[in-house]
């Protein structure tokens, strides 16, 4: 009884043998595709990094540009302010050129007026004494 309970325990220490090899088995298949979906994630993780650093550095660059950009356009808004203070002054010169070569011009025009008045004037007066010169000239002649 002692060999048979012997043999019993013998089959059942080697189907459980049989089933923790089994388990051990399937566990260490589960444990290397736990390690390669883990190798996998490790290395999507590693991309998604490495994507990530490529992003931020364009991103850095594209900002850098952006405030170039930005630094640009106040300093060409600043050259045209400045234009368009100038186009005012300049405007404002003109205007008052324009104002006085107008009052000039009337001046002149009232100048040259009151010399041809005085010219005439001076003709007649000429005229009348030449006249007067003549008319002595001939009742002296007489």
């Amino acid at each position: 009884m002692a060999a048979k309970r012997s043999q019993t325990q013998y089959k059942e220490l080697a189907e459980r043998l049989e089933k923790l090899e089994t388990e051990n088995a399937w566990l260490l298949k589960l444990q290397a595709q736990e390690q390669s979906r883990a190798a996998r994630d490790k290395s999507e993780a590693n991309d998604a990094r490495e994507a990530l650093s490529n992003a931020q550095v364009e991103l850095r660059a594209e900002r850098d540009y952006v405030t170039e950009l930005s630094n640009g356009l106040r300093d060409a808004h600043g050259r045209l302010r400045h234009a368009n203070a100038r186009a005012a002054e300049w405007q404002q010169k003109a205007a008052e050129f324009a104002n006085d070569s107008e009052a000039l011009q009337t001046r002149l025009q009232q100048m040259s007026e009151q010399q041809r008045n005085s010219m005439r004037s001076m003709h007649s007066e000429l005229e009348r004494r030449i006249e007067v010169a003549l008319e002595q000239s001939k009742s002296r002649s007489k």
